[in-house]
């Protein structure tokens, strides 16, 4: 009996790891999303507490400490051993498909080899240390699945001399490849919105011309740059366009000084990331960092259409703005749109208007298209070959991307959008489809600091004037829109307040019909829901 018991507690141990693994690669995702940082996964471990801490982690051992005191210790694990396996699987099917999973890099394997390791030194000490006391046991078990998010900012500790050892490596090595191509010209595009946008649209035009690489995707870190430079920037490139993006002041920086931008385009400065910034000013200062990195400052590309980059953009430089009143030397007049695009005159003072066609939909791919097309001019391209490019543009994956839908309801994809102006646009862009059948599916604005109810309030308003039906994602967080949704005399009725994104999209098949318009409106990255 005394064998059977140490098996049924060695099973039992591995059930509780089955179900502690389940905590640890959430808690990783998290870690990793919020750039390994400690003191941001904590914010997120802090808004949800109840993924970190729950009755689940008790239930187990709260059941073998019942069934001790009546029967013997044999079945107190069979007991506990059969909870952990039940809430293993039942969460595992329950749990919703993350929005960006958890990419296993070689970074992500060190920290699983670590907390491994650690574990398995824990689990010896857990098994002969405490001289094989049922309760003892149970308790340590209990312990250690509840404070699991503290184990995993402790194994990134340990790891943190090792990780800044190989980023440091990984980044002198990039440094050499860039410094062995004297004629690669870079192009550095930052902004609090748009950059993805105008990345994807400059590359698009400039490769009429140019041999031209852009960062894929949203690798917008100094460690995106550097995979970027050195797994796929070759000899035969002649222009890199590089997006820089930033949470922090010196981000922008700690980039522009690896690639060394020859020309910088600024997008728009706004509320953007407020939270870790903590001011509007740092936000200016380090989007700045792009056009202060300049060898040339006349090579600095500033969208005058934004009001912070127009209070402090530098004398001699390229600027775009959307109208000519706003006082760019580059710009777009005659703008009119239609069910499957735009269309506008480019102009630029002192040269002869020429016409854009594009299926991009909205104002801001208007101005992101004018600061693409004044960047691709001055590197020597035709207005024939900027027309020819930009209208052979398809919309970017989640950013006001057109679809059509089974049962004749059109969709537009907005899902990657976070931004005030962005989101505007968006439901502008709502408002100009047939009345009667529009449609907004968000869970409103985040980081967005000290102005995010009044900013999400304002979005609110927005959206009322060009919605007739309004499904918002997650009651708390959708307050303020909700509020000024109501406060612009929009009907209560035509609001639905949904769990989560499930109970959104069987809202959305229950009320719309052939003709309707969804537009999706951002969509909260996995570490915000709740």
């Amino acid at each position: 009996m005394l064998f059977g018991t140490y098996v049924l507690k060695i099973i039992g141990i591995l059930s509780c790891l089955l179900y502690l693994s389940m905590k640890l690669k959430t808690g990783f995702h998290m870690l990793q999303q919020n750039s390994y940082l400690n003191h941001d996964y904590f914010k997120w471990v802090k808004r949800n507490i109840s993924k970190n801490i729950s009755v689940y982690d008790l239930l187990p051992g709260l059941a073998f400490l019942c069934v001790l005191i009546f029967t013997h210790e044999i079945y107190s694990y069979f007991i506990w051993t059969a909870i952990n396996v039940i809430i293993y699987f039942s969460r595992r099917k329950n749990k919703t498909p993350a929005k960006k999973p958890l990419v296993i890099t070689a970074r992500v394997k060190r920290l699983i080899f670590t907390a491994s390791l650690f574990g398995v030194i824990l689990g010896v000490l857990t098994f002969f240390g405490l001289n094989y006391a049922p309760c003892r046991t149970i308790l340590a078990t209990t312990i250690f699945n509840l404070i699991s998010f503290l184990y995993i900012a402790f194994v990134n500790i340990v790891n943190r001399p090792v990780e800044l050892a190989i980023s440091r490596w990984y980044y002198n090595d990039a440094k050499k490849i860039i410094r062995s191509m004297p004629n690669l010209k870079v192009i550095g595009i930052t902004g609090s919105y748009g950059k993805t946008s105008s990345k994807y649209i400059l590359s698009k035009i400039l490769s009429e011309k140019y041999h031209t690489l852009m960062t894929p995707e949203s690798y917008n870190t100094t460690m995106g740059v550097v995979r970027t430079i050195r797994e796929h920037l070759k000899p035969s490139h002649e222009i890199f366009v590089c997006e820089m993006g930033a949470k922090y002041v010196n981000d922008i920086k700690e980039i522009c000084d690896l690639v060394h931008p020859e020309y910088g385009v600024i997008t728009s400065i706004g509320p953007q990331h407020l939270e870790t910034f903590g001011s509007i000013e740092n936000i200016i200062k380090t989007k700045f960092e792009l056009a202060d990195s300049l060898k040339d400052k006349a090579k600095a590309v500033l969208n005058l259409s934004s009001e912070y980059i127009k209070e402090n953009a530098p004398k001699g430089a390229i600027i775009y703005s959307m109208e000519e009143n706003e006082g760019g030397d580059y710009y777009a007049s005659d703008i009119s749109y239609g069910p499957y695009g735009a269309e506008f005159m480019m102009c630029k003072k002192g040269m002869q208007p020429f016409k854009i066609e594009t299926k991009l939909l909205g104002k801001h791919n208007i101005i992101n298209i004018v600061g693409a097309a004044s960047v691709a001019l001055s590197l020597g391209l035709t207005p024939k070959e900027i027309a020819y490019a930009v209208k052979r543009l398809e919309p970017v994956p989640h950013r006001l991307q057109l679809k059509r839908q089974i049962g004749g309801i059109t969709v537009i994809d907005d899902a990657f959008n976070s931004n005030v102006e962005g989101a505007k646009s968006a439901v502008e862009v709502l408002g100009s489809f047939p009345a009667g059948g529009r449609m907004l599916i968000t869970p409103g604005m985040i980081e967005l600091g000290e102005k995010e109810f009044e900013y999400n309030y304002n979005f609110g308003r927005q959206a009322a004037k060009n919605c007739d039906f309004i499904i918002l994602v997650g009651e708390k967080q959708t307050l303020p829109v909700k509020k000024g949704i109501l406060d612009e005399g929009f009907g209560e009725s035509n609001i639905y307040v949904a769990e989560d994104l499930n109970d959104a999209l069987v809202k959305m098949r229950e009320k719309a019909e052939k003709g309707w318009t969804v537009l999706f409106e951002n969509d909260l990255p996995d570490l915000y829901d709740n």
